[in-house]
């Protein structure tokens, strides 16, 4: 890996290391749209390690997940109520035992397919009392933070997360539900999951939510990484003749993957790790 280890992260974050690669999809992709970077050439390595320099993308150093309560309180076999968020408690999230997120925020309003509150601030509904017993559903909160020098564009970048049961189990876990409902997102009850984020929506952050819906009991484990595409100019590296400066810059497209960061999220009652 390249690019991002040497970055400072912001406090809880971790900058996540970024390597040139290629994505056939996206070119594909622009040549049928017609879009401007398609007519543009894939920066060489040694350009891409030059466009990438200094890029910063980081995720949370701990896992930012929540439990949702199915039904109007806490189901079967769990010790602790529900915490109070306002004058209407009911069904709200709970804080994963440890968890950095236990000091809860005003959620998205779309979150869960049925039933979904109305307004900014509405927080998510949680899933039907008749999965109580059946499943655990935990809310993951996955803010990007973005970074790009000045003469740089990131023009596209895609969010990917994939969960598995930490102790090697057959039982399928999948994404009950996701937002931001992107047009590129994946479809609930997927996994893994990904969010393809461009134009304006990419600024300074970029945050996805999702509900994974896991058997109950089970200790998860999820992988979070990125693919990303950037646009930029400069002079063509290793030039020191005599017009070296002169030649007109050339607008360059690089293409990186992201090393992968790990969270595990516990069954509900034990303590929270990482890794990376």
């Amino acid at each position: 890996m390249t690019t991002g280890a040497g970055m400072i992260a912001r406090s809880g974050e971790v900058v996540l290391a970024l390597e040139p690669t290629t994505i056939a999809e996206w070119d594909v992709r622009d040549m049928v749209c017609g879009d401007r970077s398609a007519s543009l050439a894939l920066a060489t390595r040694e350009e891409a390690e030059q466009l990438l320099g200094d890029v910063a993308l980081g995720v949370p150093r701990l896992s930012p997940v929540r439990r949702l309560l199915p039904g109007q309180g806490a189901a079967a076999g769990d010790s602790a109520p529900p915490a109070p968020r306002g004058p209407d408690t009911a069904g709200t999230a709970q804080p994963t035992a440890g968890g950095p997120a236990a000091e809860a925020g005003p959620q998205p309003a779309s979150l869960a397919s049925a039933g979904r509150g109305e307004g900014p601030d509405a927080g998510p509904v949680p899933p039907p009392a008749a999965h109580a017993g059946r499943y655990d559903f935990h809310l993951m909160e996955v803010p990007v933070s973005i970074s790009v020098p000045a003469g740089r564009t990131l023009t596209r970048l895609r969010l990917g997360l994939r969960a598995e049961p930490a102790q090697h189990q057959a039982a399928p876990v999948v994404a009950y539900d996701l937002f931001p409902e992107l047009e590129d997102a994946s479809q609930r009850l997927a996994n893994p999951v990904a969010w393809n984020v461009s134009g304006a929506a990419l600024s300074e952050s970029f945050t996805a939510y999702v509900i994974w819906r896991a058997p109950r009991n089970m200790p998860l484990r999820v992988s979070a990484s990125m693919l990303g595409e950037l646009l930029g100019t400069g002079d063509p590296p290793g030039d020191s003749g005599p017009l070296a400066g002169r030649l007109t810059p050339r607008m360059r497209k690089a293409q990186f993957r992201s090393a992968s960061q790990l969270y595990e999220i516990p069954a509900w009652g034990a303590p929270p790790s990482s890794g990376s």
